[in-house]
This record gives C-alpha cells, structure tokens and sequence, in this order.
C-alpha cells in the first residue's frame, strides 16, 4: 500500500497549493520540519522511462539556478512508484489571481514593475541556458512585498517534450505559447524570445484583460497563433487606456517573427525602465517595415475605386438598398440553425445597426433574438451562467417594452416566451409558469398560433417538475402538438415534440419520449434544420438505449446523428456521436465495433487537442478494452484518462480513474499496483472531501460512498463504517432518502463482515424503512421506474428477513409497473418468489399512443 492519506514518504502534507498536468503540488513539511513546495509525478509518467531521464537531467539543470526570484530546488526522489521534487516554499500569489480579484492593485505601473522583474529572473535563466516554455500568469508569483517569482522552471521543457510524444497535446498552455513552438520541431527550435513572446501576452492581458487570441477550440486557437500571415492585435486595440510607451513594449513582445522581437531578455528590461517616460507610440517592427508596401496598394486600390464608382452609382445604389441583407436576417438564420455563438455576435451587430437607423420593429426582433441565442448558448453550451442569463432578461425587457409600444402583439409573445425559457433555465419556475401564461394571453387574443404552441409547451416543462401536476403537464405538451400542427410549419411541429419529448422523459415514459424526439428530427430534417435534426436524434438514441430490446436500434440512431454532424463540419459533435455509440454496442456485447467507434472519436480529440473530451474518451476506452479482455490496453488507457484528469484538475473524476486503474490491475493479478492506484483514489478522495462537504454536498456524499468501498477491500471494516455513515447523512441532509438506504445497507454488510449480526440486522430494518420512503416519493412524483427499483430493494430485504407476508403487498403493487429496468438484478432470490409481480396490468392510456399513429406500444424488455 501507499503512504497512509496525510502523508507521503518522509514529508507530511498541509494542504494541496496546486494541481496540473505535472501533477499535484503540496504545501508539505520535510523531516526537520520545513516548509517545502512537494510535487508528487503522476504514475504513468513516473513510469515512462524517457520522462525519467529528462527528469533527472532537468533537475540537476534546475539545482544550478541560484537567484531569489527561482525558487530553490531542495530534494528530488522516488516514493511508491512515483517520482516527486521538492523546492523552497513562496508566500506570493499568481498574477493571475491578484489581476482577477485586486484588479485596483494591478494599474500600468505595477504591470510594468511585474514585467520588468520577471524579465530580469528570465535574463539570469537564459545565460544559464535555461527556458522556461511556460510563462503564463499562474507560474509568474508577486509577494506582498512586490517581489517577483516565477515557478516552474526546467520541468516545462520535459512535460512540453513527453506529454506531445505520448498523448498529441501541448504540456503548456497554449494562449501563451509562442508561433514557433508549435512548429514540428517542437521543443527542440525555441530559444530564449520564444519566453519573451509568453511574457508579452501576459502583459497584454494584465493590460486590456482578455488574451490577443481567443477560441472555444484548441486547434482553432494555435492555428491564429502560429499563422505568420495573421499579425497578432495591438493591445491598445483592446486597451485605448494602455499608455503609448508599455503599449509599444508589449506590441513588440507579440511580434509573430522572432526576429523582430526584443532579442534577449536585458533588452527588454531596458525598454520596460524608459516606457513610463514615453508618451508617443512606436509601431511594431514589422508595421514599420512594411508600411511603404502598404501604402503602394492602398494607392493602387483608391485608383480603381474611383474609376469605377462613378459608373456604379446609378444602378449598384438601387440594387443594393432593394437587396440589402440585414444583420437580423442572418443573426435569426444562424440561430435557427443552431450556431449560437455566431448568432451572438449577429444579434448584438443587428441591435446596433436597427439603433442606427430607428427601426423599432427590427430593434425589438434583434432584441428577442439576442435573448433568445444567450439563453440557448447557457441551456447547450453552458457559457455565460447566470450573468447571460441576466443580460438576456435585459434584451428581453427592452423588447416587451418596444413591443408594448408598438402594440406589437406578436413580438410580445415572443419576448414572454423567452422571458419564461430564461427564469426555467434558473428554475425560477413561479415566474416562468407568469411569463407563459401572459404569452397564452397575448397569443390567444392575437389568434398566433406561434406563439400559442410554444407558451403550452413551456408550461408542459414548468409542471413537470411538480409531482401534482404531471397530468397537466402532460396534457399541455400534447396541447402544444396539436396547436403547432394547425400552424402547418414544420419546425413548429417538431420544436413541440421536441417539448413533448422533454415531458415524457421527465414522466420516465421512456418510449414515449424516444417517438416523440423522432417526430421532432424527422420534422426539423424536412424544415432543413439539419443540427436540431442530429440533437434529436442523439436524444431518441439517448432513450432508446436503456432497454435492452431496443439498444441495436439506438446504436443506428446514433450512427444517423454522426452522419448528420459529419455533414455539417461539426466534428466534436461527431465524436460525441462515436462514444455515444461505442457504449451502445458495448452493452450489445459489440466489443469490436465499439472498438472502432471509439477509435473514431479518439482520432477527432487528438486532433482538437480537446482535454476534457480525451479524459472521458480514454476512460470509456478503458472500459471497452476492459470487455474485451484486453488488460494491458485497458491499462494503458487509463493511465492516459488520469493524465487528462489530473490536467482538467482532478477531483472526483481522478480519483474513479484512479479506481479504474486498480481494478483492471486486479484482473492482470497485480495486486501491488492495484493496491497504490487504490491508494491514489484514497489519497484524492481525502483531500477533496473537506471541499466538497460545504461546496457540494451531494458530491461529499458521492465521495464519501466510494472512499469506504475501498476501504471495506482493505478490511478496514471501522473506518468504512464512519464513511458510509458520513455519506449517509449528507443524502438526509439534501432529502435523498435512497441515498440514505443504499449508505445504511453497506453500513450493515460491514457490521455483518465485522461479526456484529445483531447490529447489521438493526441497519437492514433501517435500510428498509429508507427504501420504503424512497419508493413512495417516487410513486408520488410519477417516476415509475425508480419507484420499482426501491421497492425491489424493500422486498428482497424483507425476505431475507423471513418477513414474506410483509413483502407481498409491495410485490403487488410493483405489478402497475411496466418500465423497471434491472428488476431482476436487485430483487435477487425473491424474483421467483413473488408471481405478481410479473402479472403485468396494462398501464392507464395516456395519449403517448398519438405519437406514432396509435400503434400498441411494447414493454421494455427487463434485465
């Protein structure tokens, strides 16, 4: 086994400072009781032996740096298969955490006075050879005292070096990365300016608080990055309030030519120390060195447009202004199709323009677009939170009160609609339900059917959440349907079964749900809606793949969805496809073909350089190889997936890897890796559940569960117990009493291993009486299924208990139930005891049967 949690060889931890792809850094004492800076290498790089050597080669390169902005290195070694350094302790906070949180503190001098000493640290570096390859804002230090320091030195250059070699990525980071260290030399062709380029990035966004280069994509953003005909923008473009003389400094740090930036790192000093006295700005190099081409075209194309303007006037004015396209129509277009971050920009571009030239009509539209798209950009992509959601109300207000105005009674339906989409987001569902029932209103008396649809199927979304008024909301989800298939639109009639699917779902009407998602791609594929078309289907295949019977037919829905994203150029959407699908026909048994869907998707995040999508991916890759019996690849797999976790931060996520991890090692009958990758779990679980117990309950509980699983396997059979009744009391104190029933029946089956019957019998009586409670929630709030899983647990425990004539009424009335997936599994010996319960009466008719023209439905098959 590992060190025990607290601890890690000779040093003993106080708290976690720090967590990447280099892995976790510790605030540690060392045997003489100094504080130290400890760095504990993930395993499979302390396993990889070309990460070894450059390790060890690295650091007696780093043990030569002596300067009081580099911290010192003190030890470096290797403990229980991993390696780890230690180095001297600094009291200084990022710069990026003061520039977030002090922004007061950080004007132009002190972002001066930051650089100036960051590049004299880099000036004494570089002349010992040294570069450091990752300067960003979280390895630049300012103590209270404005001293400087930057971490991090000489492991850059072997992370940047193996992690390319072994996973695809950059170890650094790329908004910070200079051109030419994206280059297919790697590593190997950066010199000393290539860290004067990541320090002048830093300076822009301490200046104008936003990096030069922006993307949602990886791959999208290193490819603005090492463009050489793309010059990187002026930070007063972004900053009017840069003083001229940083600006310059900064303008000249970003130059994409190496050679046209500052040389060396004195050089920059120097520049830094005569900035404040400069007042007038000097162009970048290269801007100067081209101006006189520049000014040659621009004489040449004023020429032209002379010559042809006269010519033009007469007929090209009138056409134009009869064919202008307006930036709503193309901002309601991109939101249509459901390219929101596009739509985004459209919307705010359309706002201004119908500002400009007083369309109210126009204003108001673009202002219920603008809502709209924010509020979609939160529900898909989670961007914005809650301060999107505000800024889409904002929108939102101001076309109610234009419409109001213009007693517009259409485009006031359609701000109250949106108005109820944006409170629902936040579950705000009082007012939502408000906003709705004014839309209702302002429809029925306007006689819009488009408007009317979507209120009905807003308040279907709003009631679902109350267990009293499923009915209603079932009732006005299929109001919604009928409504929009008066207005004879297509997208219409799909975005109501969209919301019919949304209902049924919620009901666990599981089938229900998957026809009504299929009606809602068929209908937006015939409207041309082709990405709302692939949602649906992913959402049908979603359904579809819970049921045994049906999971062949969800993985030929998936593969429909990938087609449909292949053809609009989404490919991560794509990818998504593929995994979705490699865990369909991984439950199909399909090992190979799940294997080669994931193939697909590995090959698509590779090339987005997609951190977080690679994590999930290597983890279900794991799981694939896993049912194949191929342990060394399901090893090797989830090596990979605990890299990403641990770049992503760690947390939860590391520490199921970790368990991943153990578990296939299990299987190859290495119990002693098996033993510290279960150890790493322990050690993650520990040091995150202090966190969680106030940020997230729920999730405490979660880790609470896990961390006394693997301590039951160690036989430590008391501290298992203290977990679970840990775990158990955070699920009754968020009101989750199944949580509470399945804590208090492991409670039991470690008293029972510990020899204490009689108190394992006691938690078993408990247990039940939680899953009884469990069960009646359930059945109250509509969910049938998880109310037919409770109530399993309620019987086979009361069988166990020799108490049959107790179990037997609740046997009878799991018989009203028709969609209880895995019944078998957790009712056990009792499955066979108890006929009833497979004596199926046929369910109430709820109208589901409309979907698809009244067919019978079929009952899920059970497993």
């Amino acid at each position: 086994m590992t060190a025990p949690p607290g601890s890690f060889g000779s040093f003993k931890f106080l708290r976690e400072i720090g967590h990447g792809g280099m892995g976790s850094v510790y605030l540690s004492e060392d045997s003489t009781g100094r504080p130290v800076a400890l760095k504990i290498v993930p395993e499979y790089l302390s396993k990889n032996a070309e990460f070894r050597n450059r390790f060890l080669r690295e650091c007696k390169t780093l043990d030569r740096l002596s300067h009081p902005g580099i911290p010192r290195l003190f030890e470096q070694g290797e403990h229980g298969g991993r390696m780890y350094l230690t180095m001297e302790y600094v009291e200084g906070r990022p710069v990026e955490d003061i520039v977030r949180n002090h922004p007061d503190r950080a004007g132009a001098d002190w972002i001066a006075a930051v650089l100036s000493g960051a590049a004299r640290i880099l000036d004494y570096a570089h002349a010992q050879g040294v570069i450091h390859r990752d300067i960003s804002p979280k390895n630049i230090l300012v103590t209270d005292a404005d001293e400087v320091k930057i971490i991090d030195f000489g492991i850059s250059k072997v992370m940047d070096e193996v992690t390319l070699t072994m996973t695809g990525q950059y170890f650094g980071t790329p908004a910070y990365m200079a051109p030419e260290q994206f280059e297919a030399s790697g590593s190997k062709g950066v010199d000393a300016r290539a860290d004067l380029w990541s320090l002048g990035v830093v300076g822009f966004w301490m200046l104008a608080r936003r990096l030069p280069y922006e993307s949602e994509s990886q791959i999208t953003l290193i490819r603005h990055i090492a463009n050489p005909n793309e010059d990187a923008p002026l930070v007063r473009e972004a900053s009017r309030a840069a003083p001229p003389g940083l600006a310059s400094v900064i303008d000249r740090l970003t130059e994409k030519n190496p050679v046209d930036r500052f040389q060396s790192a004195a050089e920059l000093v120097a520049a830094l120390a005569s900035a404040k006295d400069t007042r007038v700005y000097t162009p970048r190099p290269s801007y100067a060195r081209t101006a006189a081409e520049r000014r040659r075209k621009k004489l040449k194309k004023t020429a032209i447009r002379v010559s042809c303007v006269a010519g033009a006037i007469a007929l090209g004015l009138s056409v134009w202004l009869a064919l202008k396209p307006t930036a709503e129509g193309k901002a309601q277009k991109l939101l249509k199709i459901g390219h929101w971050v596009e739509a985004e920009k459209a919307f705010r571009a359309a706002v201004a323009e119908n500002e400009r030239e007083g369309d109210e009509r126009g204003l108001a539209a673009s202002y219920i677009g603008l809502g709209r798209t924010l509020a979609e950009l939160v529900g898909n992509y989670n961007l914005g939170g809650h301060g999107a959601l505000e800024a889409a109300d904002t929108a939102l207000r101001r076309a109610e009160q234009i419409c109001l105005k213009r007693g517009d009674a259409a485009g006031l339906a359609q701000a109250y609609n949106n108005l109820g989409w944006t409170h629902c987001t936040r579950r705000k569902l009082p007012e939502a339900e408000s906003f709705f029932r004014k839309a209702v209103a302002v429809s029925e008396k306007d006689g819009d059917d488009g408007g009317l649809y979507e209120a009905y199927s807003g308040l279907g979304w709003v009631q679902m959440f109350d267990a009293a008024r499923r009915s209603e909301a079932a009732e006005n989800a299929w109001k919604s349907v009928d409504i929009a298939k008066r207005t004879g639109s297509d997208y219409f009639l799909a975005d109501a079964y969209s919301g019919m699917g949304i209902v049924m779902a919620s009901l666990g009407k599981t089938r229900e749900a998957a026809d009504a998602y299929r009606q809602a791609a068929i209908g937006f594929g015939e409207a041309g809606y082709l990405r709302k078309q692939a949602l649906m289907y992913d959402r049908e295949a979603g359904m579809l793949s819970r049921y045994k019977r049906s999971r062949e037919e969800s993985a030929e829905v998936y593969r429909r969805a990938a087609g449909l994203y292949e053809k609009l150029g989404d490919t991560l959407a794509m990818a998504a496809m593929h995994v979705h699908l490699g865990m369909v026909l991984t439950k199909t048994t399909n090992y190979p073909a799940a294997d080669e869907a994931y193939q697909k998707a590995e090959r698509i995040y590779v090339a987005a350089g997609d951190t977080r999508q690679l994590w999930g991916f290597y983890s279900g890759k794991g799981r694939i190889l896993m049912g194949l019996k191929q342990f060394a690849g399901a090893e090797e797999a989830y090596l990979k997936s605990i890299a990403m976790a641990e770049q992503m931060g760690g947390g939860f996520g590391l520490a199921s890897e970790y368990e991943n991890l153990a578990h296939v090692r299990e299987k190859m009958g290495n119990l002693p890796g098996a033993d510290a990758a279960f150890g790493s779990a322990e050690a993650v679980y520990r040091a995150r559940m202090p966190v969680e117990k106030t940020a997230s309950p729920g999730m405490f509980a979660t880790m609470a569960d896990r961390l006394g699983a693997i301590l039951m396997r160690d036989k430590r059979h008391a501290e298992a117990v203290e977990m679970f009744r840990m775990s158990a009391e955070a699920y009754e104190k968020i009101g989750t009493h199944h949580g509470v029933a399945q804590e208090t029946l492991r409670i039991a089956h470690a008293l029972a291993e510990m020899g204490r019957t009689g108190a394992a019998d006691a938690a078993k009586r408990k247990a039940t009486g939680f899953f009884l409670k469990a069960a009646e929630k359930f059945e109250r709030d509509g969910q049938e299924a998880n109310a037919g899983m409770m109530y399993a647990h309620v019987i086979r425990l009361l069988t166990e208990a020799g108490r049959d004539s107790e179990a037997r009424p609740y046997a009878a009335r799991m018989s009203r139930f028709k969609n209880v997936p895995y019944i078998k599994s957790y009712l056990g010996p009792a499955a066979a005891k108890y006929p009833e319960i497979w004596s199926r009466k046929p369910p109430a008719d709820t109208g589901a049967s409309k979907v698809k023209g009244g067919e019978e439905k079929e009952t899920p098959e059970e497993e």
